[in-house]
């Protein structure tokens, strides 16, 4: 055996021994410079942070201040009451020494803009002439707040400008969305914000919105992008060194004549989240070596030297063993690769995934099915076991979590089903299969499990479970009787079986029976447990063209059933013999229910006889109209009215045929409403309009429409009633009224013309006896002019109170065209300036009381004419019983609706046989020549139908008392 040479092996490990140092004190250099260099990239890596934050946290904070302003502008000034009247210039005067105010407040604000909801441009503050285009189509900004009604902020190239937009919707006092306000900001806001914040210089790119540049700059395009703030100083030497913005890394240098600068790279989006803006942030590197910097020039050519030395001393070593390592290395990985591809496509189709959990370290692996089942991104899965948890259904957490710590801690496999939630709110069912490895110790290491998606699988079990309830319900539900049998044992049954047999469920009904045949009874024709030596099932299949009856026993009556079989196939080995479906229809009440039919419809054809006997000897025209308003039905007298034959109405208009052509129009859009309602203005009341009959004369009818509801659809009935005959009694009625009237008004001129002449008795006199007395004087030469001058006074006032008599007689005779305004006092008044004298040369007195005296509208004459009626058959009674003390009480009152006026005597009242008749036409108590019986007809005729008032008649304390009540508007509207 050769000796083994130790020396060499010495020479080995000492070599190996210095190149093992040599490569620690490279990697200790390699070490130190890779931490210099990190620390200067954390830096750089937080200042870029910083900035991104600062960017975020001032494009936050400006639109949370834009959104306060609008708000404010929106609730504390009348714009969305000026906006609702689309007032364009009142809302320029509103918000212009706003806008200025905000223009001088903050420079980057650019727009102030109000737009409606049609998303049309209503008012630009900052362009006053132009509006009214349309900007949907072109900024989805504005569809998007006219269709949420929200508050809504982004970048946007619009009509005019590229601006970061804050818009706020406006709603006018019924919470109705009417437009909206927007703010307009250049992004030159970010960038001076940066620069007061973090002290640094920035440029702002928007790719090729072709906005117009600054003019001192020179417009071109870096990768489709052009600059939109400002460049001064050092900033407008980077610009011009700038060839493109398309780096490679986020943090890049850019060098010009004087400086160098670190170049921080931020993109943005704009409202439909495409890349829109590029911001430049630039941070001045000083450019200056230490000895420090030299040293580490020395210190990496030395190592570059040492690890040239050790690639080549490694190489030579290894080498040889790359090629063999390298291709077992590749066989390896074939296999892994074509291991975990035949594993994966496998959970694919099976939907079973695999996961592991290192339990010390609570690293949790899983496969790419798992993350399918969960549909969950593996980018944004924290991979722990708390993370699975909270993928699992809210209220299966628990148990899952139990049944993991209970595994764990008997140290057991466990499997689990439980749900997940999605997050649009489907359910997931899985099944959960785990086992895990411990140590020595007991502690545990590893778990290991499987995760199977069997929510198809539940999908299938609920349906089959849903379909056999509702097959069972369908069963219940059925009036027969249908079990499903072999012939022997019954095998199930439904809720009518039960029912019938008296038992809650079908096990207490196989405790005392196998057979519902234990309930048949023996009658001709019948089923019996046994016919012809055949089970009565077996007996229905061999006669399947006989009806099959069975008798049962229930409440000690006896039901008849009609029975029919089917054989139902089922590949059960559960059961030993073919099974079928049988159903027993009870036909016992059939023929009950029969003669019950036959009576109704006997009934139902006697009331339709009836009702067509009322129908025919009906006087008024029945007509019935369907949904269309077209005659489906009408009586004789219809016919006789209208004049049409059945076949000349039946399908036709009804409105065209029988409505005047003035009111074809309105009775269609009437008719309309009520066959889709059931409503209408004219329904359940009686109307007087004008028909047309066959021929085309027109005639008065009254008319009361109702509504029947038939099969779902409005059918209208009317009753028509021919007022020909109706109208021509009315106009003689009239006739005689009026001549009645004027009956009336002649005997009370005949009244007037007395008590004329009882007024004029003593001034004629008076004035008579004064003429002769002056023309005494005169003779006797014996004139005193004051006396002379006091006589004509007296004279000239009675012939002013003769004119005033005349004026009251002719305001009496006057006709009434209009109502008047008079004070309550003064027509009553009026009225004993024509009756007065004549009460007071009989001796009758007169007493008078008015109470809250107020003007009313009415017919002055007329009242008066009423008035005088009353008084004179009181002064009338008074002197026909010769009474001394005659007296006459006339009182007055007033509310807010009528005037009161009550005239009474003390002359012994009227007699209680009268009573009733005194407002009879030509019914008198006076003789022939005392009286017409109209007077009081005419006071009521004058009073209800004319005025619109009341009167009545009573006695009171010994006397008549005639009590009227007026209206204080008069009938005519006033």
């Amino acid at each position: 055996m050769k000796k083994l040479d130790t020396s060499s092996l010495r020479k080995s490990v000492t070599f190996s021994i210095v190149i093992t140092m040599f490569i620690l004190i490279v990697v200790i250099v390699a070490i130190t410079n890779f931490i210099y260099e990190d620390r200067d990239k954390d830096y750089e890596r937080k200042h870029s942070l910083q900035v991104h934050r600062s960017i975020d946290q001032t494009i936050h904070h400006y639109v949370k201040e834009y959104v306060y302003i609008n708000k404010r502008i929106i609730q504390t000034t009348k714009l969305a009451t000026l906006l609702e009247k689309k007032d364009r210039e009142s809302i320029y005067k509103l918000l212009k020494p706003k806008w200025d105010l905000m223009r001088e407040e903050e420079s980057a604000l650019k727009t102030m803009h109000i737009h409606l909801k049609d998303g049309h441009s209503f008012l630009r503050m900052h362009m006053p002439n132009i509006y009214g285009d349309e900007l949907t189509h072109i900024r989805p900004i504005i569809k998007e707040i006219h269709t949420s009604h929200k508050e809504i902020s982004g970048f946007e190239t619009g009509t005019h400008n590229s601006l970061y937009r804050i818009i706020t919707p406006i709603f006018d006092n019924k919470n109705e969305y009417i437009g909206a306000l927007e703010i307009g900001l250049s992004l030159n806001f970010i960038i001076n914000e940066l620069k007061d914040i973090n002290g640094v210089d920035g440029l702002v790119f928007i790719k090729n919105d072709k906005l117009s540049l600054p003019k001192n700059i020179k417009n071109k395009l870096l990768n489709g992008y052009e600059i939109q703030s400002t460049p001064h100083g050092n900033l407008d030497l980077i610009y011009k060194s700038l060839k493109t913005l398309d780096f490679k890394r986020q943090d890049v240098t850019v060098s010009t004549a004087n400086n160098d600068y670190k170049v921080h790279i931020f993109s943005l989006n704009d409202f439909e989240n495409k890349p829109k803006i590029k911001i430049l942030i630039f941070h001045d590197i000083l450019k200056s070596f230490t000895d420090e910097d030299y040293l580490l020039i020395i210190q990496l050519s030395f190592i570059l030297i040492s690890l040239a030395i050790l690639v080549w001393f490694i190489y030579t070593r290894i080498k040889s063993y790359e090629n063999r390592v390298t291709e077992i290395y590749r066989k390896q990985i074939l296999k892994i690769h074509e291991s975990q591809h035949l594993l994966a496509k496998s959970q694919k189709i099976t939907h079973i995934g695999s996961w592991k959990l290192n339990i010390a370290s609570n690293k949790l692996i899983w496969s790419d099915e798992i993350y399918n089942i969960f549909e969950i991104d593996p980018k944004k899965f924290g991979a722990t076991y708390e993370d699975f948890l909270n993928a699992i259904h809210p209220d299966d957490r628990k148990a899952v979590n139990s049944k993991y710590l209970e595994s764990l801690e008997n140290k057991t496999p466990y499997s689990l089903e439980h749900r997940l939630l999605m997050k649009d709110g489907r359910i997931k069912f899985v099944k959960e299969r785990c086992e895990t490895t411990f140590d020595e110790l007991g502690n545990a290491l590893v778990s290991i499990g499987t995760i199977e998606d069997i929510t198809k699988q539940k999908e299938l079990q609920n349906e089959i479970e849903f379909n056999r309830d509702y097959l069972q319900n369908i069963i219940d539900a059925l009036p027969n009787i249908v079990i499903v049998t072999d012939g022997e044992k019954i095998k199930r049954a439904n809720r009518t079986m039960l029912n019938f047999t008296g038992y809650e469920t079908l096990d207490e009904f196989k405790k005392d029976h196998d057979c519902i045949c234990d309930y048949f009874i023996k009658e001709e024709n019948t089923l019996m447990p046994f016919v012809d030596e055949l089970t009565w099932l077996a007996y229905i299949f061999a006669n399947p063209n006989q009806t099959h009856e069975a008798s049962m026993m229930r409440d000690g009556k006896i039901h008849r059933f009609i029975v029919q079989a089917k054989d139902l196939p089922v590949n059960d080995s559960t059961y030993e013999k073919n099974i079928s479906v049988v159903t027993f229809a009870d036909v016992t009440e059939i023929e009950v229910i029969r003669n019950k039919l036959n009576n109704s419809n006997k009934v139902l054809l006697e009331n339709e006889e009836k009702l067509r006997a009322i129908t025919d000897s009906a006087l008024d025209a029945i007509i019935m109209l369907d949904n269309d308003g077209k005659f489906i039905f009408w009586n004789p007298k219809a016919k006789a009215i209208l004049g049409y034959e059945e076949d000349e109405l039946l399908g036709k208009d009804f409105h065209k045929i029988v409505a005047p052509k003035a009111f074809h129009e309105a009775a269609k859009k009437g008719y309309a409403k009520f066959a889709k309602t059931g409503e209408g203005d004219a329904l359940g009341k009686i109307l007087e309009l004008s028909a047309i009959k066959k021929g085309g004369h027109e005639f008065p009818v009254s008319l009361l429409l109702n509504g029947v509801q038939i099969d779902g659809k409005w059918h209208g009935v009317g009753f028509m009633r021919d007022l020909s005959e109706t109208k021509k009694m009315q106009n003689e009625i009239k006739q005689k009224d009026e001549i009645m009237l004027a009956q009336s008004r002649q005997a009370a001129m005949g009244d007037m013309i007395s008590m004329i002449a009882h007024q004029w008795r003593q001034p004629i006199t008076a004035i008579s006896m004064g003429a002769q007395n002056m023309q005494l004087d005169i003779e006797l030469e014996d004139v005193d002019y004051e006396r002379f001058n006091d006589k004509l006074s007296k004279i000239v006032e009675q012939t002013s109170f003769l004119s005033k008599t005349i004026d009251d007689f002719r305001n009496f005779l006057k006709p009434n065209k209009k109502a008047d305004i008079c004070m309550l006092s003064k027509l009553v008044e009026g009225t004993l300036g024509l009756i007065g004298k004549s009460l007071e040369n009989n001796n009758i007195t007169l007493n008078k009381s008015f109470k809250n005296d107020i003007e009313f509208i009415t017919y002055y004459s007329e009242v008066i004419q009423v008035l005088l009626n009353i008084i004179n058959n009181s002064k009338d009674i008074i002197l026909l019983k010769n009474m001394s003390n005659g007296t006459i009480d006339i009182r007055t009152d007033a509310d807010e609706e009528n005037v009161y006026i009550e005239i009474c005597d003390n002359a012994g009242g009227i007699a209680q046989d009268v009573l009733p008749r005194i407002f009879e036409p030509y019914y008198t108590t006076k003789d022939e020549k005392g009286g017409t019986g109209l007077g009081l007809y005419m006071s009521q005729m004058i009073v209800e139908k004319h005025l619109k008032g009341t009167i009545v008649a009573e006695n009171i304390n010994g006397g008549a008392c005639f009590k009227l009540s007026l209206p204080i508007k008069s009938n005519d509207g006033k």
